[in-house]
């Protein structure tokens, strides 16, 4: 679901980056849908105001 590439740098080291694949990108949409209504639920739970 990630996937790494190195770049060179004009000051120190390589560097490495990560990035989403396309599944990471679709399991990262389709967890953000499940959390607000998680979310939602503990705020109920604990008696804060939902955000």
């Amino acid at each position: 679901m990630v996937e790494t590439y190195t770049q060179d740098s004009d000051v120190g080291p390589t560097r490495k980056y990560y990035r989403l694949t396309e599944r990471g990108t679709g399991e990262l949409t389709q967890f953000r849908s499940q959390w607000a209504a998680f979310s939602a639920t503990v705020d109920d739970l604990i008696g804060r105001e939902p955000r």
